[in-house]
Order: C-alpha cells, then structure tokens, then sequence
C-alpha cells in the first residue's frame, strides 16, 4: 500500500494562505474523521481531505520567514524547510493583486533547490485589472504550474483535478483507522515535551525553541512502534496563566479526556508546581495509564535525582504503581528505559486472566465485615485493557469499605502482576 500524500500550503505574510487553507477544509475535509484547525502562530495545522477516491494530509504552515533574525523564526524555517523536504506537493501562494516583489522573487529561487511538485496559486487575482496580463506575468516566474483562485469566482475542481494529476494519492490513510492508541503529552511550558515527541518521530513535527510557550494547542502526529500505532498529542505547557486562559485550558482537557496514554514530563532543574501534580490527579481520576518523565536530568546530580523520587512519591502515594523515567530528551539518554517500560506496560494491557485463576485470588484473599455484615464474593470477571476492569459479584455491595477496594487493587497488583497500569474495581450485587 502506498503512503497517502501530503500537500503543504507556502506563502509569506499576509498572502491569503489561511484563508485558502480553510476553503479547501470546507470543501474537501474529510469531516467525520478528522478535526481541521487552523494553524496559529508557530505550529502548523493539519487536515485529512478527500477528492473523488484519493486522500490527502493538508497542511497549512506558518507564515514563511526567508530570513530569519528571532530564535523562534529560525525554528519557523527549520519546520518549513522539514515539510518541504517530506511533502509529495507544495501549493505556494502568492498575493497576485500586488507587484513581484524581493521576497517573492528570493522564496521562488529558494523552492527551485527542492524537487518536489509545486502548483503557484494566484490568490486575489480579481482585486486587480487586466487578469490575463497578470497572469502573465507571473509566469515569468517560471513555475510550470499555475492556479488563479479569488473568492468570488474560484473552481476548486479544477485545481483538485490538477493535483490528482500530479500527485494521485487513492489509499485511504492507515493512520485514521479506529485501532490507534491515544498517546497525549502533558507537562509545565518548556519541560521538553516538544523535543521528546521529535525525538521519537525522527523529525522537527512540534517546534522547539527556548521561549516558553511556544506550543499554543495540541499537535499532533502519527508514530509507529514494535507493532503498535500511535496518534501523539503535545500539548500546550501548564501554568497558572495557561490555566486562566479559558479555550487552551479547555483543548487541553478535551484532549487529555480523549487520551489513552499519559506522560506527563518535568523539568528536572525546577521546583514541581501545584499545576503538573493537578495534571497527574486527573490522570488518576479519569484511569488514565500514566508514566511521568523527568526530562533534562543530564542537568541535576545524582542526589537531585533521589530527592525528586522522594518527592513525587511522598506526593503521589495512591500512584505508587506509575513509572518514574528519568532522561534528556535533548540528548537522547534514558530514552531506551522509558521504552523498555512503555513495551512492558503495553505488553501488561494485553494480559487475560482465566475463571480458575480469578477464583484462586479471591479465595486467597481476606474476608471484610463492614457496618456489622461481612462481604462475600461469589466470582469476578476481568476485562482487560490499558485500565484493567474487574467486576466482583457479591452478596451486598454496601458492606464495602473504600478501604477495602484499597486493598483488593494491591493484592490484585501484586499477585496478577499487574504493575504499571490502573485498576478499576465494580462491585454488582448476586
């Protein structure tokens, strides 16, 4: 099966590209399967879009700097120069109201270094006069491929035709199948999140740059491993002033919800704030599968790294059982055990337990009266997953203590070997 196609959109400032990005996604998004946004000020959108029987990844891209002064520019390019190098078509917008300028002509000689397909689009072509002349003289660009395209009077069809022509992309894209894992990325602004998801990815997908915050909503790419499939969200850093902005808060939590997975990443070198042991919480709260990193560790002494342990531990008593990893992301180090424990907790969702086995630990198990009665357990079930649910038939559930679903999660923990993933107990009355 071939790869489905990707089409980035290219274009300066103030060129329309947006604009244009969201006309095609009205068009064309393949909308019961894929969310489109529009890109912000750093990382670039992206939307699955269908024409006829071929699919492709839109991608809109921020706007292009040439020459880049700011560290958050210079990353801006190294993202873009990365999509064009892995894109299959470049749609390049120009402002065709306006007169061939410098940068034009500069971004027109940097794209002839890369092979890739382009289609020039001619945006606002009906704002000026004498529309044949401008085209015309565009073409003096030399780009073999033109598209006018104006509001009023754009054929999309026919620039779709053109891009089957170019690029025909007729498999249905493996990555939006139903049985991808959700793995999303949480952790405070700067931790490293961005530079973890890249290094897994082998690519510049989530920008980097020392500025805090550059991640501004959830980005997200497709990652495989030893068998498994991915959907990878980075998230936008958590702070108090994150927290007060309403609408990132709020993707935030939709997307954490969404999850299946958890990491949440620190940053060794800072205190751990009141809002990452929030985050952690919820993990526990929603049954989320959870291992926390504690990134830039090639920073800290071996002792900071003991008193970090100590404290997550001290504050996490009821999350014993979640993996601590500690590594740079920068570097590469400690990546190989937080995989080693990533298979083994993958490798522990599939486990399956038999009647006979569950009826040995509940016989095995000791007895609870609570409120004068005493609770008997007839059998259980098991279903198994990345939260492992256990449902015990019983004479009365009302005779259970929360301290008694304590201590079945750790005996259950402890000989089913369950070690690194949730437990959730449901009590039906027999």
């Amino acid at each position: 099966m071939s790869k489905t196609k990707k089409i980035i959109l290219l274009g300066c400032q103030r060129t329309g590209k947006t604009t244009f990005y969201r006309k095609l996604i009205k068009n064309y998004a393949l909308k019961q399967m894929t969310m489109a946004k529009i890109s912000s000020l750093i990382n670039y959108a992206d939307c699955l879009i269908q024409y006829k029987s071929n699919y492709y990844f839109l991608i809109d891209t921020p706007s292009f700097v040439l020459h880049p002064c700011t560290e958050i520019e210079q990353a801006i390019q190294k993202q873009n120069e990365e999509l064009i190098k892995e894109s299959d078509l470049i749609l390049w917008i120009i402002d065709a109201s306006q007169e061939i300028d410098q940068a034009t002509e500069k971004l027109n000689k940097y794209l002839r270094q890369f092979s890739t397909p382009k289609i020039l689009i001619l945006n606002k072509i009906d704002l000026g006069e004498q529309k044949e002349y401008q085209i015309y003289l565009f073409q003096r660009l030399g780009q073999r491929h033109l598209y006018s395209f104006s509001q009023k009077t754009a054929n999309l069809e026919e620039l779709m035709e053109k891009i089957i022509s170019l690029v025909p992309s007729p498999d249905f894209p493996e990555a939006e199948k139903d049985n991808q894992i959700k793995l999303t990325i949480f952790g405070p602004p700067n931790s490293g999140k961005s530079t973890l998801l890249n290094y897994l990815l082998q690519k510049n997908r989530s920008l980097v740059s020392p500025v805090a915050g550059t991640t501004q909503e959830p980005v997200k790419d497709y990652w495989n491993w030893q068998n498994w499939s991915f959907a990878v969200a980075d998230t936008a850093g958590i702070s108090k002033s994150l927290i007060q902005e309403k609408q990132i808060y709020q993707e935030n939590q939709k997307t954490f919800r969404q999850s299946d997975l958890v990491w949440v990443v620190i940053d060794a070198t800072l205190p751990l704030t009141k809002q990452t042991f929030q985050i952690i919480h919820l993990a526990e709260k929603h049954q989320k599968p959870l291992i926390i990193i504690v990134n830039k560790c090639d920073l800290i002494e071996n002792k900071q790294k003991k008193e970090i342990q100590e404290q997550i531990n001290d504050r996490l008593k009821s999350l014993r059982y979640v993996p601590i990893i500690f590594l740079s992301a920068l570097q590469g180090k400690g990546i190989n055990s937080l995989l080693k424990t990533f298979a083994l907790l993958l490798e522990e969702s599939q486990k399956q337990f038999t009647k006979k086995q569950l009826a040995e630990t509940i016989e095995n198990m000791s007895s609870f009266s609570y409120k004068g009665g005493r609770l008997k357990i007839y059998f259980a079930k098991h279903q198994p997953g990345l939260t492992h649910y256990f449902i015990f038939f019983v004479n009365n559930p009302k005779l259970l203590h929360f301290s008694h679903q304590r201590y079945i999660v750790n005996y259950l923990r402890k000989n089913l070997a369950l070690l690194h993933l949730p437990i959730k107990l449901i009590f039906k009355k027999s």
